[in-house]
């Protein structure tokens, strides 16, 4: 399957060098880190020979109904990195069998330790059990993330019908470079 990763172009530079790299947990945002763990729980569970590494990410299906990530959206793919800073658009044809789909607006509420609901009142009776009830039951609803072939919920992915997939994968290996596209970032409009 065709995916799209955006990084600084240093890390193109690692992987010609190299041939296969590993996410460099050094590097990963520490805020994160409990959704990532539970992401990589996932995997485990999903993804037949993966060993345990932390993911890497990617756009499967990027947002704004585009088939590739449209780098003038800057504050999609511009942020983070300062003015000027060289990075790439990588085009990569991973193995179907490595990759963990899921839908990319649904994930962000694992990022923010929310229940992944379709309603106001989903959400309220959530909120008023118990804490540690509360926890169990908000986890419970996280799995949903991964049901791509359902309908898209309007609660989470508006009403376009447009839903924004990304990717989860192991293994960034030079072998399944497709394309790259070289830019630098500019400052995000306002």
């Amino acid at each position: 399957m065709h995916v799209w990763m955006i990084a600084e172009a240093a890390l193109y530079t690692r992987l010609k060098s190299e041939s296969v790299l590993y996410v460099d947990l050094a590097l990963a945002d520490e805020d994160f880190g409990d959704a990532y763990a539970w992401m990589r729980s996932q995997m485990a569970l999903r993804l037949p020979d993966y060993e345990g590494h932390w993911p890497w990410w990617a756009w499967a299906r990027p947002p704004c109904g585009h088939l590739r990530p449209d780098l003038r959206e800057r504050q999609l793919y511009h942020n983070g990195w300062p003015a000027g800073t060289t990075c790439m658009r990588l085009e990569l044809d991973v193995p179907d069998g490595e990759l963990l789909l899921s839908d990319f607006d649904m994930w962000h509420a694992v990022l923010n330790y929310s229940p992944l609901v379709s309603s106001d009142e989903e959400w309220d009776a959530i909120e008023a059990l118990p804490d540690p009830e509360q926890r169990s039951v908000k986890e419970a609803t996280w799995p949903r993330l991964f049901a791509l072939d359902e309908p898209p919920d309007p609660f989470w992915d508006g009403t376009d019908g447009q839903r924004t997939v990304q990717a989860c994968f192991e293994t960034l290996r030079l072998a399944d470079v497709y394309a790259v596209t070289m830019f630098r970032t500019r400052p995000t409009r306002r």
